[in-house]
Parts: structure tokens; sequence; C-alpha cells
């Protein structure tokens, strides 16, 4: 599956590609921003892998030109209640940290999930974290909770789209908000939402 705008893509995550995705997380420039930050094994990451790889989870890797840079995920998606659980986002490749990549990537996987129905997502950012928290603040999440270390933020339709207005024109990603956004799919691969949801 392949979400795609201007250059950037969506893809979602295979078995082929873990091993990579654990270096990444085991990295200390990428662990010390999680909540969790113990070492990840190999054994580890093939149970993640099992567990994220159903209808209530959505993990892409962020696509430059064809080349990984990071990832980003809607996790523990409630379809009854149209809730994403807990989104999250990292990049990877350090040259592509101080541009505009993770808002490019956020703006285009919560273009999806609102356009797939839901209508809601949470995350968890550490309060040690200063910059994730001002950047999920400026995409439209409201702070609604905390837990030992962590706030918990909300995001929905309407904040969304009154940040996506506010941004509408800037140049802050190599694509146009208005540009159409293609979803592709291999044959036979899981789609969302998944059948039975109306």
């Amino acid at each position: 599956m392949k979400i795609i705008r201007g250059e950037i893509a969506l893809t979602r995550v295979t078995i082929e590609e873990i091993e990579m995705i654990r270096n990444w997380r085991n990295s200390e420039d990428i662990r010390q921003y999680m909540v969790f930050r113990d070492h990840i094994s190999a054994e580890m990451q093939r149970e993640w892998f099992e567990k994220i790889n159903t209808p209530e989870n959505l993990y892409f890797l962020i696509m430059d030109k064809g080349t990984p840079i990071g990832l980003i995920y809607g996790a523990d998606i409630n379809w009854a209640q149209r809730a994403v659980g807990n989104a999250g986002i990292f990049i990877a490749d350090k040259e592509h940290r101080e541009d505009t990549y993770a808002m490019t990537a956020s703006i285009l996987l919560n273009d999806f999930a609102f356009s797939i129905g839901l209508q809601s997502i949470y995350i968890k950012v550490l309060v040690s974290n200063p910059r994730a928290v001002a950047y999920n603040k400026l995409m439209g999440y409201k702070l609604i909770g905390k837990e030992a270390g962590v706030n918990i933020y909300k995001l929905d339709e309407r904040s969304y789209s009154k940040f996506k207005k506010k941004i509408q024109g800037l140049k802050i990603s190599p694509f146009d908000l208005l540009d159409p956004m293609q979803v592709i799919y291999d044959k036979g691969e899981m789609r969302f939402p998944p059948a039975g949801v109306t």
C-alpha cells in the first residue's frame, strides 16, 4: 500500500524492512525521544511486526524520491469509535530532520486517516521533548491528559482543518496541500477501512 502526494510517499511497512527500522529505533538519537527506550532485539522486532500488521494499525515508511527516511504510524485504531489510539513519527535520516518532511508526512497520513472515516487521533509526547510538544500543538492537537512524564493530546477533524487553513499557500512542504492524494493497493493487500466498517 502506498499513499502518494507529489514527491512524498508513505509505503506500508513489510517484514523485509523491519531490521532497518530496528536499527533506526536502537540508535541513541532516536531512542532518547521515545516512550519505550529499551534496546530492541531481532526477536522483539519480529513480534512487534506481527502485532502491527493488522487492520488496527497503519505503519508506513516515509519515502523521499524512493529512499526511506523515517517512520510514521497511526496505531491501535478503534474502528467502532473512529479513533486512532496512538500516533507517532520519527525521521531517521539526520539530513531531513531540519526540513519539512515530518510535517509533510504528518499531513499526508492525517489526510488519509480522516478521508477513511476516522474522527480523532491521539498521541503521547514526552514532556522532556519540547520540540515535539510545539510541533503537535501547531498541527492542532489539544492537551487532554498527563501520565508520568508524558502528555496526551487529541486531534479532531475540526482542529486539523483550522491548521490546514492557516498554512494554505505557505511553502512548508514539497507539495501543494490541494494536490490530489493517491492511494494505491497491491493485489490482495489489506485495505483501509477494513471490510465491514461503514
